[in-house]
C-alpha cells in the first residue's frame, strides 16, 4: 500500500500568540511554515477605510455611514465658518454654523453608535444653542470643528473620549450644560 501525503503551506504571523492546530492520525500530511516577523507585515499592510469595512446593505451600516456622512458635512460647515470669518464675512459664518446646528438633531437619533457621540451631539446641541443669538468666535468654531473631526474619525468614541471634546467646547467658552442644569446645581449645593 503506497501512502499518500499532502503538502499544506500556512503563512505564521508571529504577534506573540501560540495558537495549535489539530491534525487527525489517520492523514500523513507535511507542514511547510513560512514565519513573519510584525515588520514584514508591516510593508504588505493596507489601511483599511471605516468605509470599507460596513457594507451598506445592513441597517447598523447604513446607521453608521449617515452619521459619518452628517459629521463630514458638520465638519464642512466648520471649516467654511472659519473661512468666512477670517475673511469677515460674520453672517456667513453664522449661517454655515446655523448649518451644522440644523442636522444635530439628525445626528442625535445616531446615538446608539456610541456613548461618546451622543454625548458630544447633546453638547454640540446646547453649545449653539445656549449662544442666545450672539454669533460664535473663531476659537469656539475650531472647538466645534475638532469635535466634529475627532467623531468623524471615530463615531465609536467611548464616553471618556467625549469627556475630553466636551471639555475643549467648554475651555472655548461654549456653554455644554442645559440651563436647566444651573437650576440643578444650586437645589443640590444648598
Amino acid at each position: 500500500m503506497v501512502e499518500t501525503s499532502q503538502l499544506a503551506v500556512a503563512n505564521v504571523i508571529d504577534l506573540n500568540e501560540r495558537r495549535g492546530t489539530y491534525v487527525p492520525p489517520t492523514r500523513n500530511i507535511e507542514v511547510e511554515v513560512r514565519s513573519y516577523g510584525i515588520e514584514d507585515v508591516r510593508i504588505a499592510r493596507r489601511d483599511v477605510q471605516i468605509e470599507d469595512l460596513y457594507a451598506g446593505d445592513t441597517p447598523t451600516a447604513q446607521l453608521i455611514n449617515r452619521a459619518r456622512q452628517l459629521l463630514a458635512e458638520a465638519e464642512d460647515f466648520s471649516v467654511n465658518a472659519q473661512r468666512m470669518l477670517s475673511e469677515g464675512d460674520g453672517v456667513g459664518a453664522d449661517n454655515e454654523i446655523t448649518l451644522l446646528q440644523a442636522n444635530l438633531p439628525e445626528l442625535f437619533f445616531c446615538r446608539s453608535l456610541s456613548e461618546g457621540l451622543g454625548a458630544v451631539t447633546v453638547a454640540l446641541h446646547h453649545a449653539l444653542t445656549n449662544r442666545n443669538g450672539s454669533p460664535l468666535t473663531s476659537d469656539q468654531i475650531f472647538a466645534v470643528r475638532t469635535a466634529c473631526q475627532k467623531l468623524h474619525s471615530n463615531p465609536f468614541a467611548p464616553f471618556t473620549d467625549a469627556l475630553d471634546l466636551i471639555d475643549g467646547l467648554a475651555d472655548a467658552g461654549l456653554v455644554t450644560d442645559p440651563p436647566e442644569a444651573e437650576l440643578l446645581s444650586d437645589f443640590f449645593v444648598r
